[in-house]
């Protein structure tokens, strides 16, 4: 009899056009209450130094630190995506906001390198003009793009230089700055870049 009497309520269209009609309503209500904006999107993807930072200014980065095509890294987390976007993005906003004239990255590979897999084919010097040119290439690995993302984006901020060092090696930072060849890759300003 129960059973009868719920499957005559469950055929019965009335039932499910009220239904209907109360749940379109619902959000209909809360579409006009809230704009649209469930609260779940933000326009801002965090804050650095003290000031927000905009969705669009950090989706670059963390686009470039999966990569792009054929040089794409499927085995990144977002969190470590978020992370490596965050450090590149910090670095050149500090960078900027001190008006340093160097950035110095510690990472760990030696600088930048023509060809990855070549130890013999590091570059010692970039110009910014060169660096803009290596971001759009598509040539670039995907740990690297973000990287150069930020370079570019420091040079373009008036940093007169930024190198790229192996973190790793004894004393790299005191061998880069005091002496005549450096050890790893700098990106300048100037016309000319070094071989």
């Amino acid at each position: 009899m129960v059973i009868h009497q719920f499957n005559r309520i469950i055929r019965n269209k009335w039932i499910w056009g009220v239904f209907a009609i109360a749940i379109s309503a619902f959000f209909a209500f809360d579409f006009l209450l809230t704009g649209g904006d469930s609260g779940e999107r933000r326009s801002s993807a965090g804050e650095l130094n003290g000031k927000e930072v905009s969705e669009s200014r950090f989706r670059p980065f963390a686009e470039d630190a999966r990569g792009f095509g054929r040089n794409r890294n499927t085995t990144l987390s977002n969190a470590e995506v978020n992370r490596i976007a965050w450090e590149n993005l910090a670095a050149s906003q500090v960078a900027q906001a001190l008006g340093a004239d160097t950035l110095i990255y510690l990472t760990d590979v030696d600088g930048f390198y023509r060809n990855v897999d070549d130890p013999d084919s590091l570059i010692a010097g970039m110009t910014k003009e060169e660096a803009h040119e290596l971001l759009f290439s598509g040539t670039l690995s995907s740990g690297m793009i973000p990287k150069i993302r930020s370079i570019v984006e420091a040079l373009d901020a008036g940093v007169q230089d930024v190198r790229i060092l192996n973190g790793t090696f004894p004393h790299s930072l005191l061998l880069e700055i005091f002496t005549d060849a450096g050890i790893g890759t700098m990106f300048t300003q100037g016309e000319e870049s070094l071989p």
